[in-house]
């Protein structure tokens, strides 16, 4: 079970005449800064736009209280959140471990710009990166991965830089993808043989390449390409109804742990036991 964490806006966008810039906030650099561990493991979280990420944050960490009313302020907006733990002791541990959310998709005039920035901070900082999905990895979730097909444009240094040299280089350097599968009944999953699956079984399972010849098919086998060579490393971590019900209520990022279901608490103490803590 995790400690109490606090969160920090780490990295904003602003408009220019120039295009979406970016800036570090001084409250997130000092902390930072304060840390005298010789590593730092980074657990980068992100995914689809209402999948649950508050909730998930708010039951793995358990933050006291967080504002996120400084995610917009005038031009700037938050891209990525810094998350790290309150216990003084972490300045001073040979490792530590602190957690970089993505901000809310931006809908400005340099949107996309900053979308794209926020996507190559977590590629390039991470040391795992936790893809939030809500339901059952099927083709409508694979049509989600279209951000795959930007990784080695947001990358590159220099606008004629190789892409596929890039892509390359990445998969040396490459975080641990983890694709968190929530609202999903994955006990009941078997294969041919009638054995019961584990979650990286199914998720691996996912990745094959679908039949059909139509675009959407092409298009979707495509990205699961991009995804086994981009990310060589890969988990699959599945979550229960986070309450009780058929799985579509709105559950507020803040509900206290005592009133979601135990197995879906259980389930995230155990990411956190395999990803965030000590051990």
């Amino acid at each position: 079970m995790a400690g109490r964490w606090r969160a920090l806006p780490l990295v904003f966008s602003a408009s220019s005449d120039a295009g979406a810039i970016l800036q570090v906030a001084n409250d997130a650099r000092d902390a930072l800064l304060s840390m005298q561990a010789q590593t730092v493991g980074i657990m980068g979280v992100f995914g689809p736009p209402a999948s649950g990420k508050r909730l998930l944050l708010h039951t793995l960490l358990q933050p006291q209280n967080v504002d996120f009313s400084a995610a917009s302020n005038g031009e700037k907006n938050v891209l990525l959140w810094l998350w790290l733990p309150q216990d003084e002791a972490m300045k001073t541990r040979d490792k530590v471990r602190i957690v970089l959310a993505a901000g809310a998709g931006l809908e400005s005039e340099n949107g996309q710009q900053s979308e794209d920035q926020k996507l190559a901070l977590l590629l390039l900082l991470s040391s795992a990166l936790l893809y939030n999905a809500d339901g059952e990895i099927n083709a409508e979730a694979v049509e989600r991965l279209e951000w795959l097909e930007k990784v080695a444009q947001v990358l590159r240094i220099k606008a004629m830089q190789d892409e596929e040299g890039v892509a390359s280089e990445f998969r040396e350097h490459a975080p641990k993808f983890i694709w968190l599968a929530r609202n999903f009944k994955i006990k009941w999953l078997k294969d041919a043989e009638g054995q019961k699956l584990t979650p990286t079984q199914y998720f691996e399972q996912s990745l094959a390449p679908e039949g059909g010849y139509g675009d959407a098919a092409t298009k979707r086998n495509m990205l699961r390409m991009y995804l086994e060579s981009y990310f060589p490393v890969r988990d699959c971590v599945a979550l229960s109804r986070a309450v009780e019900g058929n799985g579509t209520e709105i559950v507020p990022p803040e509900t206290p742990r005592s009133e979601l279901r135990t197995q879906f608490v259980d389930a995230i103490d155990e990411l956190y036991a395999d990803y965030l803590s000590d051990k």
